[in-house]
């Protein structure tokens, strides 16, 4: 049985890996581990430790459901995506740096999608914008800080590295295959809300209100050409954008690629819950559709819909009082 077991699981690592990688030093990578004893693994010899396999299952990206046979059940594995209240620039940096790794995967196959379901402003929408990115994890750092008297927006300064990995995060994105966004009518209405919220608590100045409101219609604008191309302009990648007729109770995600699923739930603006199980992807995939049913397309299509929408969403910012 331990044997079956380990061959599921080495069966499993193989097929997630990109194509040319060499198993045994990826494990070495991931688990911090001498060479003799990740080759008395592969064997069989000794067996992976339930912290080993779930880290691989976190780096790598495979299903531990289909390796203890949970994949046709009606029960799954999830994976808490969350972050500790210690050093949570590192954790937030952590957690990109993860998801760029799944991305880069993503990119080297041969076909990859990712259809979004957002009620609040996604990061794929956001990381483009040096300071609304900053304002949304200002945002999550003071919800979960213990003392924010003096915790002002200008105070938080990011790293060049952190920068970057947004900045990768982005472009790793606009190289999927295809990208669909179903968008809840308010994703951008509450946005602004929460600046003006924190304008009102004197957390941000009227200056950088400013810089805000203009990043905002920076981003309305290429948004809207995203959705009258219908691709991203530097990679042709497909982009489908629609607008729901109904509101989102929360903001769902899937990625496929290689007949591979990953399904993330949102939590708060930086976590999340995610599963790889086929039956919990299959079902996020169908209440994505559900949902694209009660939507209007506005990419290459509903050009009414469309300038209407996005006039609206200018208006708001401009009427962001101050």
């Amino acid at each position: 049985m331990r044997n079956k077991l380990n061959e599921k699981l080495i069966a499993s690592i193989r097929e997630s890996l990109p194509e040319g990688e060499n198993l045994a030093q990826n494990l070495m990578d991931v688990l911090c581990i001498g060479k003799e004893a990740i080759y008395r693994r592969i064997r069989g010899d000794v067996p992976f430790t339930f912290d080993e396999v779930s880290t691989l299952s976190s780096k790598i990206g495979f299903s531990i459901d289909e390796i203890v046979g949970l994949s046709n059940s009606g029960s799954g594995l999830y994976e808490l995506d969350l972050v500790e209240p210690e050093n949570l620039i590192d954790r937030y940096a952590e957690k990109l740096d993860r998801q760029v790794k799944i991305l880069k995967k993503m990119r080297k196959a041969s076909q990859s999608m990712i259809n979004f379901a957002i009620n609040s402003l996604p990061d794929v929408f956001a990381l483009a914008h040096d300071n609304i990115a900053r304002f949304r994890l200002y945002h999550w750092l003071y919800q979960n800080k213990t003392r924010v008297n003096s915790f002002a927006f200008k105070d938080l300064v990011l790293s060049p590295e952190v920068i970057a990995l947004q900045k990768q995060y982005t472009t790793d994105i606009r190289s999927m295959s295809r990208a669909c966004f179903i968008m809840d009518r308010n994703v951008f209405i509450s946005f602004l809300h929460e600046i003006d919220y924190f304008y009102r608590l004197k957390l941000l100045t009227k200056e950088e209100v400013e810089i805000l409101k203009k990043e905002m219609i920076t981003m309305l604008n290429d948004l809207e050409d995203l959705a009258v191309a219908g691709v991203y302009p530097n990679t042709g990648s497909e982009v489908h954008m629609y607008i729901s007729n109904v509101d989102l109770e929360s903001s769902f995600s899937l990625y496929e690629y290689n007949n591979t699923g990953y399904a993330y739930l949102k939590v708060s603006t930086v976590e999340g819950v995610e599963s790889r199980n086929p039956l919990v992807c299959k079902k996020q995939k169908q209440w994505i559709e559900s949902i694209r049913k009660y939507s209007v397309l506005i990419s290459q299509s509903g050009e009414v819909q469309r300038m209407e929408y996005f006039n609206t969403q200018r208006d708001f910012v401009d009427k962001l009082a101050l």
